[in-house]
């Protein structure tokens, strides 16, 4: 604890005077920015064509577009995996969700999911989970551990600690391994900021008292069995470690820095962190202090997930030190472009997720980025316009040269391809892989 103690003391120094030591000022920020985006979120690829007997075609007419991205664009699902959805409104939250979105939330608060003890409500995710591999949507659990009302039902207070430590591990386990469909898991949330799992059954009323007063020593010791338990459930699936206030407060972000350490150091099988940014709930970011955030924790080496992100839209104040004015729909838009082109020109975030979609069931007031009839707000077409537009590669015509082939440059996914030569046309599903030779070879005319 005291290296990692020392290593963020330098990095936080190193925060605070910058950029005299190297640190970025925000115009720089934004360059790198553009640049990380051509540099790390692209690839190049080579097409060749070549008829039914090997041989190159060319002046064979190539049509690409973009059908699907690699990076994760998400939101919650919640309201897909509610009783009674009216069939209408969930038509059109499918529509508007697949015309953003490929990586949805699915809930596993416990004391909603089983709020009766061996009733779990399992039957409620499987036609959303169904839907989302039908159309290529990621899906991630959340979360399967958590000190807080909402993780921890009355009933299982009425055990023995010892008891209810196992039914613990016994529900990590079972759905990690049961849930085959949902392959990123938020296993323990908020460890830093809340109390530990023995103190919350020891104190009903503690269930959902925020606290950073815990020994993190103590804090590892429960998060650490909880990511064991679920890696031995699946060895397969990503676990992330999902924590508030980081960006705002440099005491959270010290304390988050050496909890991650600590258990790094224990073995503990983490394969991301996420990184929530809606506390203070008001605030407008300083460009600055996001970037430097997410550069402290790219010392792990570890994917960052964006986990809970929700400006309102409102009225209220906006509140910090970088803008004044208050939250409106417009600056709710203007807000979420500045913070999605941070997150994504940054190669360390894997994924951005919306919390929440419509205002209908909003937890901060407009936070949704449709109103309450599923229409679009600004914001909504802010992120169709990144998303959609200038972060997918589309509607490109090339032709092949002498040697059969072409090339071009574009962001990694799935890609539907048309090759046309002779009368004869061929249409493919390809993807454009990080870190691979995308070389591909399409065969028209057989």
């Amino acid at each position: 604890m005291k290296n990692s103690t020392t290593l963020f003391i330098l990095s936080f120094l190193l925060m605070i005077i910058a950029p005299s030591f190297g640190q970025l000022s925000e115009a720089e920020i934004f360059q790198t920015v553009q640049d990380n985006i051509e540099q790390f979120r692209k690839g190049d690829v080579v097409i060749h064509v070549t008829d039914g007997n090997g041989n190159s075609l060319k002046k064979a007419s190539i049509s690409i577009d973009q059908v699907g991205h690699d990076f994760m664009f998400g939101a919650l699902l919640f309201d897909l995996t509610r009783d009674q959805l009216d069939p209408e409104r969930e038509t059109m939250l499918k529509e508007r969700f697949l015309e953003l979105f490929n990586y949805g939330i699915f809930p596993f608060y416990w004391s909603g999911y089983e709020y009766r003890p061996g009733h779990p409500r399992y039957d409620r995710m499987h036609a959303t989970l169904d839907w989302c591999i039908e159309n290529g949507i990621t899906r991630k659990g959340h979360p399967l551990a958590w000190t807080h009302e909402a993780g921890m039902p009355d009933w299982i207070l009425e055990m023995s600690l010892e008891d209810s430590e196992t039914m613990l591990e016994s529900r990590i386990m079972e759905n990690v391994a049961g849930f085959e469909e949902i392959q990123i898991w938020d296993v323990v949330n908020e460890p830093v900021n809340t109390v530990t799992w023995e103190m919350a059954h020891a104190d009903k009323e503690g269930r959902h008292r925020y606290t950073t007063e815990v020994p993190l020593e103590d804090v590892a010791d429960w998060v650490e069995k909880a990511y064991k338990a679920a890696h031995r459930a699946d060895p397969s699936k990503q676990l992330v470690l999902n924590e508030f206030k980081q960006i705002a407060d440099p005491a959270t972000r010290e304390r988050f820095y050496k909890l991650v350490t600590e258990l790094l150091d224990r073995g503990t099988p983490i394969n991301g962190l996420g990184l929530q940014a809606h506390e203070p709930r008001d605030e407008w970011y300083d460009p600055v202090d996001v970037w430097n955030t997410i550069e402290l924790y790219t010392e792990f080496g570890l994917p960052l997930h964006i986990t809970e992100f929700s400006p309102q839209s409102k009225g209220a104040g906006i509140t910090g030190d970088y803008r004044t004015g208050s939250w409106t729909e417009e600056t709710q838009a203007e807000f979420t472009e500045m913070m999605y082109r941070l997150w994504f020109g940054h190669p360390s975030v894997a994924s951005i997720n919306w919390w929440g979609f419509s205002d209908a069931n909003a937890w901060l007031p407009g936070c949704g980025i449709t109103d309450k009839d599923l229409n679009p707000k600004p914001v909504y077409n802010t992120l169709k316009k990144l998303i959609r537009e200038e972060w997918t590669t589309k509607g490109l015509e090339l032709e092949t040269g002498r040697k059969g082939s072409a090339s071009f440059r574009g962001f990694y996914g799935t890609y539907y391809v048309e090759v046309a030569s002779e009368g004869s046309v061929k249409s493919s599903t390809l993807e454009l892989e990080k870190g691979k030779e995308n070389v591909w070879e399409i065969v028209v005319g057989r």
